[in-house]
C-alpha cells in the first residue's frame, strides 16, 4: 500500500493504517476520491510527478524553531528553509492546473488552498531576495549555495566580498594548476567539510601499484593515500585557504542579515503551511492507495451491517507466492458472528484469518481490496491474537502472556469489534486448554462481535451444536493413500475454505513422518493406537436440525433486506430451499399425547417447576421431572420448537391439524380473551386460511400493490409462531365480535376509486416501505385482510383495490 513520494505521506499513511476510520460516510469520502484518481489516470499521472519536488514539504512545519533572536547566528538551516519555500511555491502552480479537473470535495478544497493569495505574497517576497536558481540542498552544496543564493544588487558591500571571494578562489586553481606543470603530476583542487580546501592526485593503475607517498614532492604536506588517489596540502595552499576563510567570515555576516529579515516575515504564515503540509500529506496516501488498487486489479469495498467478501485472498500473497492464492470467502453477520477454523498444520488457517483482519484494515484505510466483491461491518475495534512469544521482561510465559491479552480483549471489546485468535489456549494442558477455550469461545458467541477463531480442538467445535451463531469451517485436506498403512497416507493442501470441521485426524504425527527415525516412529504409532481405545469425547446437546433451518432463513431474510434485494421471488426461493432441506430430514416424529396439558398442569401444581422451552433435542435432557422430560421430548421431536419466534407455515399447520383438540382448546381456555373456539372443521379452515398463502396471485416483480399483499403475508411467516395460531383465532373471533357490532370495515373500502387513483404510491401496507415494516405491522395486516375476505373481496385485496 506504501507508494508514497512524499515523507509526510508515509508517516500519514502508516497513521492511517494503525488507526482506521470508523465512519462509513468518511471511508466512503476517502473511496471516492481514490476511485477517482484510478478513473482518471491522467490526474494521477500529473499528481505523481509534481509530488516528488515536495518530499521534503514537512520541514516547513520547523518555522517555528528556525528565528533566531540574533541575526549572525543564523546558519544553513534558515537559508536551507528559504530555498525550500522557494521551490515549494514554485510547483503549487503545476499542482492547481492538475487538481482543477478534479471534482471531489477534497481536491476542490485543496484547490481552494493552493490558490489562497498568501502564496502569491510570499512567491513576491522571496524572488525579490533569492536568486531563481537557487535551490534546497544539504552538505558542501548547502555552502556554496548560502554564498550566492542572494540576489546581487540589493547590498553593494555583499556584492564586493562575493567578488573577491571569487578572486581568491581563482588565483587557488591558478596555483595548482602551476604546481602540476612543475613536478609533471595531474593536480586538482577540491574542497569538503572535512579537510576544507586542499590538492587531489589521481592514479592510474600502474601508480596504484607502485607509488607510495614517499615518492611525492617534499613540498607537498599532510598527504593521504587512498585507494585510487593522493590528498595533499602545500604551506602556500594553507595560506590562500586562511585568507578565504577570512571573507567567508564577512560574506556570512552580511547575508545572514538579509535572511533572518525574510524568516521573520515568513513566520507569520505558519498556519498556513500547516494546512498546505496537511492537503499535500493527504494527497499523497490518497495517490499511493490508488496506484495499489489500480496495478493490482483491486476492487472497492463496500459497508453494511454484514461482512461478504467473495473470493479474497490474503494481499500479500501475490508478493511473496510465485504461485497465484487461492482465494476464499468471508462471511459475518449477526446471525452467524462467530466462526471456528480447523485444519491440519499448513492448511491455511492463521494465513484465513490474518487475510480477514488485512482486508478489514485495508477497507477501512479507504483502499481497494483484493477480491471479486466485497461487503464489510465497519469496526470500532480490531483485536488480533496471533503470535505464541512470552515476555521474559515481565515474566511471563507464553499462556501467561496470551491470558493477559484475552482478558484485555474481552474487557475491552463490543459489539461491533473484530476479533481473530489463532489456536486459542494452545500453549496449556489439553483438558484444561479446551476448557479454558470453550469458557471464553461462548462467551465470545454471546456479543454481537465478530469472531474468527482457529484451532486444532475438535471439541471446541462442538459449540455449534450448542449455538446458533457459531459456524465451523475447515481449511480443506484431502489424504491418499492406505488407511492401514500410515506410511503411505499423503496430505493434498488445497487451501480451499468448506464447511463444517475437518474430520482428519492425527496430522501431526503425518507431519514428522518423513523427518523422525523409523524406531521412534513405530513407538508414536504404538502408544496412538491404545490411546485411541481409552479415549472417548464427551456427548453435548445439539440444536434441533430444524430449528435451525429456520434460523438460516431467517438470517438469509435479513440479508435480503440489508441488500435491498428483498422481492417476491427472491423470497421464495428461500421457502422453497427451506421446504426442500425440511423435506431431507427425518420425517418421524413422537406422538403428541393429548393428555399431556393436563399431566402438566397437574405437575406444575404438585411440584412447579420452570418450564424449559429448549431448541435442544429431547436427547439430552437428564435432572428433569418425568413430565417435563416428557414435554419437552415431545415438543422438541415434534415440532421442533425453539424460544425463537419463527414456526413457518406448514409447521404451524401440522402441529395445528395433529392436535386440533388439545391445542386449540385446552391453551385457550386460559386465555384471558378467549372465546368459543369452534368446532375442528372450523378451526382447520382458519388455521389454513391465515398460513397458507394464495398461490393464484401474480408473484413477478413488477406487480405493485399485490405483491405487497403477498410480500407482507409471506413475510409473517418467518416472524410467526406456535402461538400465533392461538392469538390469530382470539384476535378473528374478537374482531369478528366488534364488526357485527359496529358494523364497519378494517378497511375504508367505500373510498371513491378516484381518491385511490390519486395515491399511486400508496398501497393498503400504507407508504411505509415493506422493507421497514415490522413483523407486528405485517403480522396485523394479514389478520385484516383475511377478515376481508369474508366481505366478498378478492384473497388478500379489500373492495378498494379489487378494480385495480
Amino acid at each position: 500500500m506504501n507508494r508514497c513520494l512524499t515523507r509526510i505521506g508515509t508517516r500519514n499513511l502508516r497513521s492511517i493504517i494503525l488507526q482506521p476510520l470508523y465512519s462509513s460516510e468518511k471511508i466512503n469520502e476517502r473511496l471516492d476520491c481514490v476511485e477517482e484518481l484510478i478513473r482518471n489516470p491522467g490526474i494521477l499521472l500529473s499528481v505523481q510527478g509534481v509530488l516528488p519536488k515536495l518530499a521534503s514539504i514537512d520541514q516547513l512545519l520547523s518555522i517555528g524553531t528556525l528565528v533566531a533572536d540574533d541575526p549572525q547566528s543564523c546558519n544553513n538551516r534558515q537559508l536551507n528553509y528559504l530555498l525550500l519555500l522557494n521551490s515549494v511555491v514554485e510547483t503549487i502552480q503545476p499542482l492547481k492546473e492538475t487538481l482543477k479537473n478534479a471534482i471531489r470535495p477534497f481536491f476542490s478544497e485543496l484547490s481552494e488552498l493552493l490558490n489562497h493569495q498568501d502564496f502569491d505574497v510570499i512567491k513576491n517576497m522571496l524572488r525579490e531576495t533569492i536568486h531563481e536558481s537557487a535551490y534546497f540542498t544539504k552538505g558542501q552544496q548547502a555552502e556554496q549555495q548560502r554564498i550566492w543564493a542572494i540576489k546581487p544588487g540589493l547590498n553593494g558591500l555583499l556584492d564586493l566580498v562575493r567578488k573577491t571571494y571569487s578572486e581568491r578562489i581563482e588565483d587557488m586553481r591558478e596555483y595548482i594548476k602551476r604546481l602540476g606543470q612543475k613536478y609533471d603530476l595531474p593536480l586538482a583542487l577540491a574542497n569538503n567539510n572535512k579537510k576544507g580546501f586542499h590538492i587531489t592526485m589521481a592514479l592510474n593503475q600502474n601508480q596504484r601499484k607502485r607509488m607510495k607517498s614517499s615518492d611525492l614532492p617534499p613540498e607537498f604536506i599532510q598527504v593521504f593515500r587512498l585507494a585510487n588517489s593522493f590528498t595533499m596540502k602545500t604551506a602556500e595552499l594553507v595560506n590562500l585557504t586562511t585568507r578565504i576563510d577570512d571573507i567567508l567570515t564577512d560574506l556570512f555576516s552580511l547575508s545572514n542579515i538579509m535572511i533572518h529579515d525574510i524568516t521573520v516575515k515568513v513566520k507569520k504564515y505558519a498556519g498556513l503551511f500547516y494546512q498546505l503540509v496537511e492537503g499535500i500529506s493527504y494527497l499523497d496516501v490518497l495517490q499511493s492507495l490508488a496506484q495499489a488498487s489500480y496495478a493490482n486489479g483491486w476492487i472497492r469495498p463496500k459497508f453494511g451491517e454484514y461482512t461478504n467478501v467473495v473470493e479474497g485472498h490474503h494481499p500479500l500473497l501475490n508478493f511473496l507466492c510465485q504461485k497465484t492464492p487461492i482465494p476464499n470467502p468471508v462471511t459475518a453477520c449477526d446471525h452467524y458472528n462467530m466462526h471456528i477454523i480447523t485444519g491440519p498444520n499448513g492448511a491455511g488457517k492463521s494465513i484465513f484469518i490474518r487475510q480477514v483482519m488485512l482486508l478489514q484494515i485495508m477497507a477501512q484505510a479507504g483502499c481497494f481490496v483484493p477480491a471479486e466483491s466485497a461487503i464489510f461491518r465497519t469496526a470500532d475495534k480490531m483485536f488480533a491474537r496471533i503470535s505464541n512469544d512470552d515476555d521474559m521482561e515481565s515474566s511471563a510465559s507464553s499462556f501467561v502472556l496470551e491470558m493477559n491479552e484475552v482478558d484485555y480483549i474481552l474487557s475491552t471489546m463490543t459489539d461491533r469489534s473484530l476479533i481473530i485468535i489463532d489456536e486459542l489456549c494452545r500453549s496449556t494442558s489439553l483438558e484444561e486448554g479446551i476448557s479454558i477455550a470453550m469458557s471464553i469461545c461462548e462467551f465470545l458467541a454471546q456479543s454481537q462481535a465478530f469472531t474468527f477463531v482457529t484451532t486444532h480442538f475438535t471439541l471446541l467445535t462442538k459449540l455449534a451444536d450448542l449455538y446458533f451463531n457459531i459456524k465451523v469451517w475447515q481449511l480443506q485436506t484431502i489424504p491418499s493413500g492406505d488407511t492401514n498403512n500410515p506410511k503411505s497416507i499423503k496430505l493434498d493442501f488445497k487451501f480451499k475454505l468448506a464447511q463444517n470441521a475437518t474430520t482428519l485426524r492425527d496430522y501431526g504425527i503425518y507431519m514428522v513422518r518423513g523427518i523422525w527415525p523409523q524406531e521412534l516412529m513405530e513407538m508414536v504409532d504404538n502408544l496412538q493406537r491404545r490411546l485411541k481405545k481409552k479415549s472417548q469425547d464427551p456427548k453435548f446437546p445439539s440444536i434441533d436440525r430444524r430449528a435451525r433451518l429456520r434460523y438460516d432463513l431467517n438470517c438469509r431474510i435479513q440479508k435480503l433486506k440489508l441488500q435491498n434485494k428483498f422481492s417476491i421471488s427472491n423470497l421464495n426461493k428461500l421457502i422453497n430451499e427451506y421446504n426442500e432441506n425440511r423435506q431431507k430430514l427425518d420425517t418421524d416424529v413422537t406422538p403428541y399425547s393429548p393428555n399431556m396439558m393436563e399431566i402438566l398442569q397437574q405437575s406444575e401444581k404438585e411440584n412447579p417447576v420452570e418450564m424449559n422451552h429448549s431448541i435442544f433435542d429431547g436427547s439430552h435432557i437428564q435432572e428433569t421431572s418425568a413430565n417435563q422430560r416428557f414435554f419437552l421430548e415431545n415438543m422438541s421431536k415434534g415440532i421442533g420448537i425453539a424460544n425463537e419466534s419463527d414456526i413457518y407455515p406448514e409447521e404451524a399447520i401440522n402441529y395445528s391439524l395433529q392436535n386440533i383438540g388439545t391445542i386449540m382448546c385446552t391453551p385457550l381456555a386460559s386465555h384471558p380473551n378467549s372465546q368459543n373456539c369452534g368446532t375442528a372443521a372450523q378451526v382447520k379452515t382458519r388455521i389454513e386460511q391465515i398460513f397458507t398463502p394464495n398461490t393464484k396471485l401474480d408473484v413477478s416483480e413488477n406487480a405493485s400493490n399485490t405483491n405487497n399483499l403477498e410480500l407482507g403475508a409471506i413475510v409473517s411467516y418467518s416472524q410467526s409462531s406456535l402461538d400465533l395460531t392461538q392469538d390469530a383465532l382470539i384476535y378473528e373471533t374478537n374482531e369478528n365480535a366488534a364488526t357485527k357490532k359496529n358494523d364497519t370495515n378494517i378497511f375504508n373500502c367505500n373510498r371513491n376509486s378516484a381518491n385511490i387513483l390519486q395515491e399511486p404510491q400508496q398501497s393498503f401496507l400504507g407508504s411505509t416501505p415493506t422493507s421497514q415494516l415490522s413483523s407486528g405491522d405485517l403480522s396485523q395486516q394479514l389478520h385484516r385482510i383475511r377478515q376481508n375476505e369474508g366481505n366478498g373481496s378478492t384473497a388478500f385485496i379489500p373492495h378498494c383495490f379489487s378494480n385495480n
